[in-house]
């Protein structure tokens, strides 16, 4: 089950990867067509819809992502207690009227290593698996927040290992509904399986990911008849001066400083396409490049002329991460972007460390890049 899971977690990310790409051409080129077009036309409403619907989708590449544990996730300390706080409306809401939802916290502050946004994401798709799971009839969810020892924690009773930690956060969601067959409970988090009419199967799935991502596990425990309870586990940290809550940032598009020229490589053409007419619109010389190699050999050639470098990580023959270190070695702290439409896994220890680097998931939008690349041409 285990082989199997992990099998499914590489197709589903090597897709999301693949969409991704196609994804960032077609949302760069509407982009440009509705810039074009007048406000309030025909045209621009029709534009408007196919944006809607392209958006949808990449929205379905998110969850791919997260069950093949590929988010790109913003980790900072989070306090679960007072994001529980924040959230208990919105839980609350999704219980409707029959359902009772009761909450429990043991400790505080409950503080982990992880994304606001991603664990808001996992307590409320708990939450609404536990009413849909009631159905109609008046019930209960219990949702208790506690810490445990690592003693405490049966291990071997767990979906998928845990990591060893002195203490974890035990987060519990338990409902009083009919009960989880075992034969299902082995498939719940498989991608697009559901024993829902309207549901497309991939909520427990993208949970899964989220929580692997943040080193953690589940536990699963159901009768028949009594009604089925999950329990995550995640690292606990010591508590943060500022712990991060559900962050919803967004950021101001700026204009970058305008001269200086920009290498872009990129192995799908559509793609490389798009960055290029985006770093164009930003005020930027564009030199574009399919390969990596290419690009090497133009800084070679004219070392003093690039401000820095947009380079797509996924690569056949040289990968983003070689092709980053061949440039840095022609021109040291050369200001380098990395792109992709799977994650920052590969380039990871480079952007963590090094104050020239950054990372921009595929699909982006022009605001995005522009800010980003913005934010690499001030770093001194």
């Amino acid at each position: 089950q285990a082989q199997k899971t992990e099998s499914l977690g590489v197709m589903a990310g090597g897709i999301a990867h693949d969409l991704n790409n196609m994804l960032m051409a077609a949302i760069g080129q509407l982009n440009m067509a509705v810039s074009a077009v007048p406000v309030g036309s025909m045209l621009g409403r029709h534009l408007g819809t196919v944006e809607s619907v392209l958006g949808r989708m990449e929205g379905l590449t998110e969850r791919m992502l997260a069950y093949a544990g590929k988010t790109v996730a913003q980790m900072h300390p989070v306090d679960v207690a007072q994001l529980l706080d924040s959230i208990e409306p919105l839980l609350r809401a999704s219980c409707g009227h029959h359902v009772r939802l009761r909450m429990v916290i043991n400790t505080r502050p409950a503080t982990v290593l992880g994304d606001g946004t991603q664990i808001e994401q996992v307590l409320l798709n708990f939450v609404q698996n536990a009413v849909d799971a009631i159905g109609e009839r008046s019930g209960q969810v219990q949702l208790r927040l506690s810490v445990v020892s690592e003693p405490d924690v049966q291990v071997t009773a767990m979906q998928w290992p845990l990591p060893l930690s002195e203490r974890y956060l035990e987060l519990l969601v338990r409902d009083d509904g009919p009960g989880i067959l075992e034969d299902v409970q082995r498939r719940l988090f498989e991608p697009f399986y559901t024993t829902k009419t309207t549901g497309r199967g991939l909520g427990l799935s993208v949970v899964q990911g989220i929580i692997k991502a943040h080193g953690g596990s589940i536990r699963i425990l159901s009768e028949i008849g009594i009604g089925t309870e999950f329990r995550v586990y995640l690292p606990l940290i010591a508590a943060a001066d500022e712990p991060e809550l559900s962050p919803r940032q967004h950021l101001t598009a700026q204009q970058p400083r305008t001269g200086g020229a920009v290498l872009a490589v990129d192995d799908d053409e559509d793609v490389l396409a798009i960055t290029t007419v985006m770093l164009e619109q930003c005020g930027l010389e564009v030199a574009a490049f399919l390969s990596g190699d290419e690009a090497i050999a133009e800084l070679r050639a004219h070392v003093g002329r690039y401000c820095c470098a947009v380079v797509d990580l996924t690569m056949p023959v040289k990968d983003g991460v070689e092709v980053a270190r061949e440039l840095r070695r022609l021109v040291p702290n050369l200001p380098i972007l990395f792109v992709s439409g799977y994650s920052k896994e590969q380039a990871a220890e480079l952007v963590s460390t090094d104050d020239h680097t950054q990372f921009l998931r595929k699909p982006f939008r022009m605001d995005r890049l522009s800010t980003a690349i913005e934010q690499l041409l001030r770093r001194p």
